[in-house]
């Protein structure tokens, strides 16, 4: 709960991957494609209201379509 009020628009969490399973339900509103590998790095960032799996490019969304 926490998390989602701060404003934030990522973080970085070290945590056994049970918790992280659980911060995907809670963040995307559902589990994880595949369970995370031992030390796996699990990115979520946050545009505006909406949390997604991964980084956001630093490329504008016309620059990605186009690639």
């Amino acid at each position: 709960e926490t998390l989602g009020h701060t404003g934030a628009e990522n973080a970085l969490v070290a945590t056994h991957r049970g918790v992280i399973r659980a911060l995907a339900v809670h963040l995307l509103g559902e589990p994880l494609p595949r369970p995370p590998e031992l030390g796996e790095i699990v990115s979520f960032t946050r545009d505006g209201e909406r949390w997604f799996l991964g980084r956001r490019s630093s490329n504008p969304p016309t620059l990605d379509a186009a690639a």
